[in-house]
């Protein structure tokens, strides 16, 4: 029922398109004002309103531009970020609680009057959304939440009735929320940085920082050097740490999403108060539209079968809206910080001029580009009411020690399950371009086999601190429990921390 989907490629609605720019690798060493780091919403937002500044900036990418979580999102712009009014008030207080919806209707905001200013065709539309609870946990929950956004000045409703069929008895819900195309809106971005004369750098992936004279010498995978005054970090898991210890500090998840076709579209966005997580919208693009339906998260690399995962979100698109066979199944990667804030601003008080911007935990739309917003003004030397609640150095570890341990205890657990009780495939058993870990020569590694028979063997011990990979079935990579480095069958890195690919083994 499941294998024709699966058996394709997982590729995003949003980069299933021909209209995406190339740009070249970085062939010589450069130096500018402000490197931007990272080539998904944040990173171009920020380059953008850098070189409206009049900003003598770079930005490079690792990959292809908007290529990872930026393209692989579900999309959807607003401030509802599941149940996370009432978590800031409980964990602060009501001025942090009113910054934080504030500056999530900032980036609202701003890729509203983006597309209406620049006529971007990106499918930019209305439409309510709605969290909705199945059980009288979820209800209290909302209950609470609906009280937070009173105190807040949020407004919001509680209603019985939740749409389609669903199995829920009540929702949280907000109106005039919006969803778009990321890709189309981006590439508008990414043509007018073009235009204006701002050096853009794909597949060139950073790998180190030093200073130099005052100078930032970031260091890239081809041993060319940019030289910066300053450096925005903007690429998911930050590629430098700059004794921030964000690999105790971010915890990596993975979630999935599929598009079935469908013959109308409804104005409205929605998402489960518990979990299994389940989010809903619905999309138009090229005159034709699809129901999207995401979720089924968990950490990266700590699911038996990412399969499953797509499986699931099938059953339940036939379940509840009665559609055939998905057109797309593609999947993204989120970080959470701590205290379910992000982190932007700078990397940390022991180093100056450099900045960071993740933690987004999947409201990248919103917090991304608010975060470009946030940088711009702290690079500009302009003050901001935002900048203390955001502060990547806010006190994370005294105030959220708990959770600390608790996530650090969960990285030595996968550590030493990964050395000594992972589950293991038999290399006979290994397909035609299937893969798994497998014993070869008292070594567990790594075995992928093309589609021509061609067998491809890795070390299966993640590049960035030893963890022990798992693979996933329905990528076919590999990806690291620990910390959430993922790495394509043949080594080579898809996103960090880790920057060094993996070492091949010979049969």
């Amino acid at each position: 029922m499941y294998e024709s989907v699966l058996r394709k490629e997982a590729l995003s609605l949003w980069l299933d398109t021909k209209n995406i720019h190339s740009f070249p690798a970085v062939s010589k060493d450069e130096e500018c004002d402000v490197l931007v780091v990272g080539g998904g919403i944040t990173g171009v937002t920020t380059a953008n309103l850098l070189s409206k500044e009049n900003v003598n900036v770079i930005l490079v990418e690792a990959d292809r531009f908007l290529n990872l979580t930026t393209g692989n999102t579900t999309a959807k712009v607003t401030f509802q970020h599941d149940l996370i009014y009432r978590h800031i008030l409980d964990k602060y207080d009501l001025n942090t609680a009113k910054l934080y919806y504030q500056a999530q209707r900032e980036g609202m905001s701003f890729i509203e009057k983006m597309v209406k200013e620049h006529t971007i065709e990106c499918g930019l539309t209305k439409a309510y959304a709605m969290i909705y609870a199945h059980d009288d946990e979820g209800v209290r929950k909302l209950k609470r939440e609906h009280e937070a956004y009173e105190k807040i000045g949020i407004e919001g409703r509680m209603v019985d009735l939740v749409p389609f069929g669903l199995p829920g008895v009540s929702g949280l819900r907000v109106e005039d929320q919006m969803e778009f195309d990321p890709v189309r809106y981006l590439t508008h971005l990414l043509s007018d940085l073009k235009e204006t004369g701002v050096k853009m750098f794909e597949h060139s992936r950073a790998v180190d920082l030093e200073e130099e004279n005052g100078m930032k010498m970031v260091k890239m995978e081809n041993g060319n050097v940019i030289r910066a005054n300053r450096v925005v970090v903007a690429t998911g898991f930050p590629f430098y740490d700059g004794s921030g210890q964000y690999f105790t500090r971010l915890a990596p998840y993975r979630s999935y999403l599929v598009a079935f076709p469908v013959e109308k579209t409804e104005d409205a966005m929605l998402i489960t108060a518990g979990e299994p997580t389940y989010s809903i919208r619905y999309a138009e693009k090229d005159h034709r539209k699809y129901l999207l339906i995401g979720g089924r998260g968990h950490k990266v690399g700590q699911e038996d079968s990412a399969h499953d995962s797509y499986k699931e979100l099938m059953r339940f698109g036939r379940n509840y809206f009665s559609v055939n066979e998905p057109s797309h199944r593609w999947s993204a990667q989120d970080y959470e910080s701590l205290d379910k804030m992000p982190y932007i601003g700078k990397i940390s008080s022991k180093v100056q001029g450099v900045y960071v911007a993740t933690g987004f935990r999947k409201w990248g739309m919103t917090n991304g580009t608010f975060a470009a917003i946030l940088l711009t003004d702290t690079l500009m030397g302009r003050e901001s009411p935002y900048k203390d609640i955001f502060l990547p150095s806010r006190g994370e570890i005294r105030e959220n020690l708990g959770k600390a341990v608790k996530e650090n205890l969960n990285v030595a657990k996968e550590m030493i399950m990964g050395k000594v009780a992972s589950k293991k495939t038999e290399l006979s058993e290994i397909g035609l371009e299937e893969g798994g870990i497998v014993r070869h020569r008292g070594k567990r590694v790594g075995a992928y086999k093309d589609s021509s028979g061609k067998l491809i063997m890795v070390d299966a011990t993640c590049t960035h601190l030893g963890c022990e990979l798992m693979y996933n079935n329905a990528e076919h990579t590999y990806d690291c429990p620990c910390h959430g480095s993922r790495f394509r069958h043949d080594g080579t890195v898809i996103e960090g921390p880790a920057v060094k690919p993996l070492k091949s083994i010979e049969e």
